[in-house]
């Protein structure tokens, strides 16, 4: 029984991702072609769209009048606009969506041409929330962390199919540190690593299970911090550890899995996270974490100095004291204050160039700012040693010695 049980969970799951993806590629149809009708009776009443990351009119809707002021404000500023869908990634109960947006100003004739994502989730055949991507690679990392946390439930459900399902088929597995206790470091392949966890779990009382602590996207990565509890199987003796993982996530699939068990498995998981990513997670974590998690990203010698002559240089500052001190002026400045690395302009090792756009409203004027400039950073061991801020991406790429974008 509780094979046929997991087998139709299964089937229901795969079932399920078919339809959200075809609920999503009927919307985004209908919204092509100015069908709005279409469009609402596939969301539900609560729908949520967070166009916070939009150029123009950044702010988020909700419920089915703030879905059709979001199509109304679309058909104001845009004489012509053409959203095509260059491919639907399912997610569990999310889809991500990459777009080709295309258009003409109504008023300035202007051209629109640019690629973005949106991350839908679906609910009972509804679209429940739909947020806005500028970059690609941040939509899925986003997506990927509803796969991660959805596989984690299932482990602790004992749903081992649904576990196993998650995987792609070349995944590898990478354990670091010294409490795999007899296994092996490394497996490679769908049935190794399931293979693996199996030997993992036979060490352990039926009632082993995980508790994530913390669960967010860093660049192309996921971050999970877990806790362990249980009791060894033929010892008894009871299991408290915290263990962190650094998941990759593909095409909705589990293809890299990397875990630390020691007693600071969540600062060597960061320390693991590549320099782009690490440039990436350093401004993202404005949006989920702010000052304190900003701060796990910088080396301790880290000196930072802002575009130099502009009204917020102060030299070069040294240290994460002073560098904490020169974001809170920002913070204590603005509400809703968000930072996101637009592009990877150049990755040479430890060398990142990239282009950056903040935004905010200001706290006392309540009037809405946003900029964009370029950053050269350098990256060790997964924390940012020094940064400079650049009015252009040429003065970007000549400090970190590249002539040309990657």
């Amino acid at each position: 029984m509780r094979l046929a049980h997991s087998i139709a969970r299964l089937c229901k799951r795969d079932t399920a991702a078919v339809e959200n993806v075809e609920v999503v590629r009927r919307g985004f149809a209908a919204w092509d072609r100015g069908d709005h009708g279409a469009v609402m009776a596939d969301f539900t009443s609560d729908i949520e769209i967070d166009a916070s990351e939009r150029i123009l009119n950044p702010a988020v809707y909700t419920g089915i009048d703030g879905a059709m002021r979001f199509s109304q404000e679309i058909a104001e500023t845009w004489g012509e606009f053409h959203v095509e869908v260059e491919e639907l990634l399912p997610a569990g109960d999310q889809v991500v969506v990459l777009v080709h947006s295309t258009g003409q100003g109504r008023a300035s004739g202007a051209p629109v041409d640019s690629r973005a994502a949106w991350v839908v989730v679906v609910s009972e055949g509804k679209v429940k929330r739909m947020r806005l991507y500028r970059d690609r690679a941040r939509a899925l990392a986003a997506a990927g962390v509803g796969v991660v946390v959805q596989q984690f439930a299932d482990t602790n459900a004992r749903d081992f199919r649904a576990v196993m399902e998650a995987y792609a088929q070349g995944v590898e597995l990478v354990m670091h540190g010294d409490k795999g206790g007899i296994l092996s470091r490394t497996a490679t392949g769908k049935q190794a690593v399931g293979e693996w966890f199996g030997d993992w779990f036979r060490q352990f009382s039926r009632d082993y299970r995980f508790e994530i602590e913390e669960a967010r996207g860093i660049g192309n990565r996921v971050l999970i911090v877990a806790s362990h509890h249980g009791r060894g199987r033929d010892s008894g003796v009871p299991v408290e550890e915290q263990w962190a993982y650094l998941y990759g996530v593909r095409d909705g699939k589990v293809d890299l899995v990397e875990l630390w068990g020691d007693r600071d498995a969540r600062a060597a998981a960061l320390a693991a996270v590549g320099p782009a990513d690490a440039v990436r997670g350093h401004f993202e974590a404005f949006d989920h974490g702010g000052l304190d998690a900003v701060a796990e990203f910088w080396h301790p010698d880290v000196d930072w100095r802002a575009v130099e002559g502009a009204a917020d240089d102060v030299g070069v500052i040294r240290g994460p004291d002073a560098l904490r001190r020169y974001y809170q002026d920002w913070i204590d400045t603005l509400d809703e204050l968000q930072a996101r690395v637009e592009e990877i302009v150049s990755e040479a090792g430890e060398r990142i160039a990239a282009s950056v756009r903040n935004s905010g409203r200001g706290k006392a004027s309540g009037v809405q700012t946003e900029g964009r400039y370029f950053v050269a950073c350098t990256v060790r061991d997964g924390r940012i040693v020094s940064g400079r801020e650049y009015e252009t991406r040429e003065q970007a790429l000549e400090a970190v010695g590249s002539e040309s974008p990657l």
